[in-house]
Protein backbone atom coordinates (compact mmCIF):
# COMPACT_ATOMS: atom_id res chain seq x y z
CA UNK A 1 0.00 0.00 0.00
CA UNK A 2 1.41 3.40 -0.98
CA UNK A 3 -0.47 5.48 1.57
CA UNK A 4 -3.47 6.02 3.80
CA UNK A 5 -5.05 9.40 4.61
CA UNK A 6 -7.54 9.64 7.47
CA UNK A 7 -9.99 12.36 8.58
CA UNK A 8 -11.92 11.79 11.81
CA UNK A 9 -14.74 13.99 13.14
CA UNK A 10 -17.17 13.78 16.04
CA UNK A 11 -20.43 15.59 16.50
CA UNK A 12 -21.55 13.48 19.43
CA UNK A 13 -20.06 13.78 22.94
CA UNK A 14 -18.10 10.54 22.64
CA UNK A 15 -14.43 9.58 22.85
CA UNK A 16 -14.21 8.43 19.25
CA UNK A 17 -15.19 9.51 15.76
CA UNK A 18 -18.74 9.31 14.42
CA UNK A 19 -17.90 10.59 10.93
CA UNK A 20 -14.78 9.60 9.01
CA UNK A 21 -13.19 9.51 5.59
CA UNK A 22 -10.24 7.36 4.55
CA UNK A 23 -8.35 7.46 1.26
CA UNK A 24 -6.08 4.55 0.35
CA UNK A 25 -3.57 4.58 -2.50
CA UNK A 26 -2.43 1.13 -3.47
CA UNK A 27 1.03 0.26 -4.71
CA UNK A 28 -0.48 0.01 -8.23
CA UNK A 29 -1.90 3.54 -7.97
CA UNK A 30 -5.53 2.59 -7.40
CA UNK A 31 -7.36 5.07 -5.17
CA UNK A 32 -10.06 3.87 -2.79
CA UNK A 33 -12.14 6.22 -0.61
CA UNK A 34 -14.41 5.21 2.25
CA UNK A 35 -16.64 7.82 3.87
CA UNK A 36 -18.92 6.89 6.77
CA UNK A 37 -21.09 8.62 9.35
CA UNK A 38 -23.38 7.94 12.27
CA UNK A 39 -24.70 11.50 11.92
CA UNK A 40 -26.71 11.11 8.73
CA UNK A 41 -29.75 13.27 8.15
CA UNK A 42 -31.61 10.28 6.70
CA UNK A 43 -31.48 6.93 8.44
CA UNK A 44 -30.71 4.24 5.88
CA UNK A 45 -29.31 0.75 5.83
CA UNK A 46 -25.51 0.85 5.43
CA UNK A 47 -24.05 0.20 1.99
CA UNK A 48 -20.78 0.15 0.09
CA UNK A 49 -20.46 1.58 -3.43
CA UNK A 50 -17.62 0.66 -5.78
CA UNK A 51 -17.29 2.97 -8.80
CA UNK A 52 -15.44 1.78 -11.89
CA UNK A 53 -14.86 2.88 -15.46
CA UNK A 54 -17.86 0.91 -16.72
CA UNK A 55 -20.33 1.43 -13.88
CA UNK A 56 -20.87 0.78 -10.20
CA UNK A 57 -21.69 -1.99 -7.75
CA UNK A 58 -23.59 -1.28 -4.54
CA UNK A 59 -23.57 -3.76 -1.66
CA UNK A 60 -26.30 -3.41 0.95
CA UNK A 61 -24.51 -5.74 3.32
CA UNK A 62 -27.18 -6.10 6.01
CA UNK A 63 -29.60 -7.33 3.35
CA UNK A 64 -26.93 -9.27 1.37
CA UNK A 65 -28.14 -7.45 -1.75
CA UNK A 66 -25.89 -6.37 -4.64
CA UNK A 67 -26.86 -3.93 -7.38
CA UNK A 68 -24.80 -3.81 -10.58
CA UNK A 69 -25.21 -0.75 -12.81
CA UNK A 70 -23.55 -0.17 -16.18
CA UNK A 71 -24.67 1.53 -19.39
CA UNK A 72 -26.50 -1.65 -20.40
CA UNK A 73 -27.25 -3.41 -17.08
CA UNK A 74 -29.17 -2.50 -13.94
CA UNK A 75 -29.72 -5.65 -11.92
CA UNK A 76 -30.03 -6.53 -8.25
CA UNK A 77 -29.13 -9.93 -6.81
CA UNK A 78 -29.62 -11.25 -3.28
CA UNK A 79 -27.09 -13.66 -1.80
CA UNK A 80 -27.15 -15.92 1.26
CA UNK A 81 -25.38 -14.39 4.24
CA UNK A 82 -22.05 -15.72 5.45
CA UNK A 83 -21.50 -15.49 9.19
CA UNK A 84 -17.81 -14.82 9.80
CA UNK A 85 -17.97 -15.82 13.46
CA UNK A 86 -19.59 -19.15 12.59
CA UNK A 87 -16.95 -19.57 9.88
CA UNK A 88 -14.17 -18.99 12.44
CA UNK A 89 -15.69 -21.49 14.87
CA UNK A 90 -15.94 -24.08 12.09
CA UNK A 91 -12.29 -23.45 11.20
CA UNK A 92 -11.16 -23.85 14.82
CA UNK A 93 -13.02 -27.16 14.98
CA UNK A 94 -11.58 -28.30 11.63
CA UNK A 95 -8.34 -26.36 10.93
CA UNK A 96 -8.06 -27.80 7.44
CA UNK A 97 -11.25 -25.89 6.53
CA UNK A 98 -10.28 -22.61 4.81
CA UNK A 99 -11.59 -19.39 6.36
CA UNK A 100 -13.76 -17.11 4.24
CA UNK A 101 -11.45 -14.23 5.25
CA UNK A 102 -8.00 -15.66 6.07
CA UNK A 103 -5.83 -13.46 8.27
CA UNK A 104 -3.00 -13.47 5.72
CA UNK A 105 -5.34 -11.80 3.21
CA UNK A 106 -6.38 -8.94 5.52
CA UNK A 107 -3.14 -6.95 5.46
CA UNK A 108 -4.59 -3.90 3.69
CA UNK A 109 -7.54 -3.82 6.11
CA UNK A 110 -5.13 -4.01 9.04
CA UNK A 111 -3.02 -1.16 7.60
CA UNK A 112 -6.12 1.05 7.37
CA UNK A 113 -7.11 0.21 10.95
CA UNK A 114 -3.60 1.04 12.11
CA UNK A 115 -3.70 4.40 10.28
CA UNK A 116 -7.00 5.20 12.00
CA UNK A 117 -5.52 4.18 15.36
CA UNK A 118 -2.51 6.46 14.84
CA UNK A 119 -4.54 9.40 13.46
CA UNK A 120 -5.02 12.55 15.53
CA UNK A 121 -8.06 12.60 17.80
CA UNK A 122 -11.33 13.30 15.97
CA UNK A 123 -11.99 16.97 15.29
CA UNK A 124 -14.97 18.22 17.27
CA UNK A 125 -17.70 19.53 14.98
CA UNK A 126 -19.39 22.60 16.41
CA UNK A 127 -21.73 25.35 15.31
CA UNK A 128 -24.87 25.17 13.22
CA UNK A 129 -23.75 22.05 11.42
CA UNK A 130 -24.75 20.01 14.47
CA UNK A 131 -28.45 19.64 15.29
CA UNK A 132 -30.87 17.26 16.92
CA UNK A 133 -32.20 14.39 14.86
CA UNK A 134 -34.53 11.47 15.49
CA UNK A 135 -33.75 9.58 18.66
CA UNK A 136 -31.79 12.48 20.18
CA UNK A 137 -28.79 11.93 17.91
CA UNK A 138 -26.60 14.57 16.39
CA UNK A 139 -26.96 15.27 12.69
CA UNK A 140 -24.45 16.95 10.39
CA UNK A 141 -26.03 19.16 7.75
CA UNK A 142 -25.23 17.92 4.25
CA UNK A 143 -23.33 14.83 5.41
CA UNK A 144 -25.51 12.40 3.41
CA UNK A 145 -24.56 14.07 0.13
CA UNK A 146 -20.96 14.52 1.33
CA UNK A 147 -20.54 10.77 1.92
CA UNK A 148 -21.80 10.05 -1.59
CA UNK A 149 -19.55 12.74 -3.12
CA UNK A 150 -16.47 11.48 -1.29
CA UNK A 151 -16.99 8.02 -2.77
CA UNK A 152 -17.86 9.23 -6.27
CA UNK A 153 -15.12 11.87 -6.51
CA UNK A 154 -12.44 10.07 -4.42
CA UNK A 155 -12.20 13.07 -2.07
CA UNK A 156 -11.99 13.50 1.69
CA UNK A 157 -14.57 15.59 3.56
CA UNK A 158 -12.16 18.53 3.92
CA UNK A 159 -11.71 18.64 0.14
CA UNK A 160 -15.43 19.21 -0.40
CA UNK A 161 -15.37 22.69 1.15
CA UNK A 162 -17.82 21.82 3.91
CA UNK A 163 -18.00 24.36 6.72
CA UNK A 164 -17.95 21.73 9.46
CA UNK A 165 -14.56 20.39 8.34
CA UNK A 166 -12.72 23.65 9.15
Amino acid sequence: MAGVEVELYRANPIGSDDTAAVRVRTARGTVVVAAVTLCAERIASPYVVVHGELGSITLHYKESRVRLRTASVDETTEYPTAGLLADLVAHVRAPSRRLLAPVEETGAFTEVLDAIRRAPDPRRVTGRAVGSGPGLRHVLSGVDEAVDRCAAELLLFSELGLGWTR
